[in-house]
């Protein structure tokens, strides 16, 4: 009696667990086919706002039908990050104003920004948005986010290469991305909206999260630093655009560079162009400015990074002087020095500096390690400060200064 009780029981929880696999099984499989439909669902809506971006752009431009505009108060002529041939940027753009009205006069500030007082950037899009015909289809909407542009992109275009990065700009680092690559294209898919990345442009588009390029559009692909680490990479577009990228390590960008750099045929400046460049510029056959950019490009500074900016090094010493004997080797300065201690008086001040500084720190093991500089010559203040009056730079400048300000406090 207790054995057949016993056998009935084990057939009993048998048919339970399998009825309860069977169950489970079956809700993962819809649950799975529900995932799946929303990606789908977030996917295509993805490109259809895409789609609407551009005809959007198309069609409100400044000589489009549907073009209106705030006002000549709202607006302002901002630099292009457009590169010429010799990576000289002279084009202006026109762009919203988008400086907060505590920074101007009571008399001067246009009617739809001084009702927002001190607000924050979104504020303004705002503003912006809603003044444009076409505005209502590019408003935000949860279902677009960066999981749901991977999604479309595994799902319409053949991915071979995905690698975590951030994308670097003047304006903004992001917080984290990915770039990816398929047959014919080049991706990259931040997690946050390109409009965060770019507050002082405000073109169409800057929205959305995704940004694509041709890869026979690519001219050039060399490795840069990033925040003092070998971890990142400048692209050359055939237009004149260039973007940087910082990834983990060096090896993950020399992996990527290898990549592309098999499925392009890239134009990079290698040492021996170097030496033709200068060979061209003693000869007198390009300018001294072309001579330095290419310099500049070549040691790794670039716009993107405000703290790499490029730099036209001081070469003379005699600036007294009406006219300038070329000849006489005393009105150049010693390039074997730094500019700061070109006279000894200058190089002892710095030395003294820091042997103080060395023994303050065996005094006292917690102070600071010695130094001749406490700060790099090229920084992301000096160089917002020598470009306060051009936008889109009059923007980082004031969000520069209320950083400092709000750490001080």
């Amino acid at each position: 009696m207790i054995d057949r009780a016993k056998r009935y029981a084990d057939r009993v929880s048998k048919s339970a667990s399998d009825i309860t696999q069977t169950v489970v099984n079956r809700q993962n499989g819809l649950r799975r086919r529900l995932n799946e439909r929303i990606k789908s669902f977030a996917a295509v809506d993805v490109a259809s706002r895409d789609i609407w971006r551009l005809i959007v752009q198309q069609m409100s431009h400044e000589r489009a039908v549907w073009h209106r505009s705030m006002g000549d108060q709202c607006h302002v002529w901002q630099l292009n990050p457009t590169e010429g041939p010799q990576r000289e940027r002279r084009r202006l753009e026109r762009a919203t104003r988008r400086i907060k009205s505590k920074f101007f006069r009571s008399t001067s500030i246009p009617a739809k920004i001084n009702n927002l007082g001190n607000e924050s950037i979104s504020e303004v899009t705002r503003v912006q948005v809603e003044d444009n015909p076409l505005a209502q289809f590019l408003r935000e909407d949860p279902a677009e986010n960066s999981k749901a542009v991977v999604e479309w992109l595994h799902t319409h275009e053949k991915i071979y290469v995905t690698e975590k990065c951030r994308r670097i700009t003047p304006e903004h680092e992001a917080k984290g991305g990915e770039l990816l690559m398929s047959k014919d294209k080049l991706y990259y898919v931040g997690n946050e909206p390109l409009s965060k990345c770019f507050v002082s442009r405000g073109t169409i588009s800057d929205n959305g999260f995704c940004r694509q390029w041709q890869l026979d559009k690519i001219s050039e692909l060399l490795p840069r630093w990033f925040g003092l680490r070998d971890c990142a990479i400048e692209i050359f577009l055939s237009n004149g655009q260039t973007e940087m990228f910082a990834f983990e390590n060096s090896k993950k960008r020399d992996d990527i560079i290898s990549i592309i750099s098999g499925n392009v045929a890239l134009n990079g400046t290698t040492s021996r162009s170097l030496g033709e460049i200068q060979q061209k510029w003693r000869k007198g056959e390009i300018t001294n400015f072309s001579y330095l950019m290419e310099l500049n490009k070549a040691s790794g500074r670039t716009f993107n990074d405000l703290m790499q900016y490029p730099v036209f090094p001081f070469i003379l010493s005699n600036y007294k002087t009406a006219k300038l004997n070329l000849k006489n080797s005393d009105n150049f300065r010693d390039l074997a020095r730094p500019i700061s201690i070109q006279s000894d008086e200058k190089k002892r001040f710095f030395e003294e500096r820091y042997y103080f500084l060395d023994e303050e720190r065996q005094r006292n093991p917690h102070a600071d390690d010695p130094y001749h500089y406490g700060s790099h010559y090229s920084n992301s203040g000096t160089v917002l400060h020598f470009l306060l009056r051009l936008p889109p730079f009059t923007q980082m400048f004031l969000d520069y200064q209320e950083l400092v300000k709000s750490r001080s406090t």
